[in-house]
C-alpha cells in the first residue's frame, strides 16, 4: 500500500473500498451487451477523496462535471 500525505488545503481525507471492473477490451460508445462481454474480471479498488475542496464560500458545490 502506498501511503501519501494529505494534500494542502483538503479539510480531511477519506478512504472506502470500492468494487472495481477489470476490462480486457477497449471499451467506448459499446452498447450494454459489448460493455458485458469485455469485462475481465471483478476487484476491490480503494476510494481516497480529499474533502474540503470544490466548494464555494458558502459551503455550496462549486465546481461542475461536463460530459464529454
Amino acid at each position: 500500500m502506498v501511503i501519501r500525505p494529505m494534500p494542502a488545503g483538503a479539510e480531511r481525507v477519506e478512504i472506502g473500498a470500492v468494487p472495481g471492473i477489470v476490462f480486457g477490451d477497449t471499451c467506448t460508445r459499446a452498447t450494454e451487451a459489448a460493455a458485458l462481454s469485455s469485462e475481465a474480471g471483478y476487484t476491490v479498488a480503494n476510494d481516497l477523496s480529499g474533502r474540503g475542496f470544490g466548494y464555494g464560500s458558502d459551503g455550496r458545490i462549486a465546481m461542475t462535471v461536463g460530459n464529454g
